[in-house]
């Protein structure tokens, strides 16, 4: 599969993934400088910041290696190194969401549960499609980093965020 092709089948979505997709509620788009080069897929804005600087940092750095794993699939670096990214990807996200699990408890976050269920989800989603992807299917990786953009944005700016004010008024900075 060439360039172009990935270009277009990228915004195609299979039955898998469509089902995330519709569970977040939007479609992805990319962003291009205009002359077809792609920039970060995720770019950090003050609007990300729950001023948790803990969560914070581990939301950046999760931002970070999705914008990785995008940089890898768009023939940037080995498909080999895009795989382990993505493993690596896996890893940090249930790190951030331990770590906020673990913050949610300690300060009896009201809706701890349901915050926790929508990570889990998440969490097996994520581990069932690295299960089943190899190392040749840069377009189902290339789904899954948009359709992990989409939900770490969702997520941040209405989950995190409303976490982040109820753990401020705790004291927690």
């Amino acid at each position: 599969m060439g360039n172009k092709d990935i270009d277009k089948s990228i915004f195609k979505f299979d039955d898998d993934l469509n089902d995330l997709v519709n569970k977040v509620g939007h479609t992805p788009a990319l962003r291009t400088t205009g002359d077809g080069n792609s920039l970060s897929l995720i770019q950090w804005t003050d609007e990300f910041d729950i001023n948790v600087r803990e969560l914070d940092g581990q939301n950046r750095a999760l931002v970070k290696k999705i914008n990785e794993l995008f940089f890898c699939l768009r023939g940037y670096s080995h498909q080999i190194r895009a795989y382990a990214v993505l493993n690596e990807l896996k890893a940090i996200i249930e790190t951030n969401f331990l770590n906020e699990e673990r913050i949610m408890e300690r300060y009896e976050y009201h809706i701890y549960k349901s915050h926790k269920k929508e990570h889990n989800k998440l969490s097996k989603e994520v581990k069932k499609i690295v299960k089943r992807c190899r190392l040749d299917d840069i377009e189902t990786l290339e789904k899954m980093a948009i359709f992990l953009k989409d939900w770490l944005i969702k997520h941040i700016t209405d989950k995190d965020k409303e976490m982040g004010n109820y753990l401020n008024n705790k004291g927690v900075t």
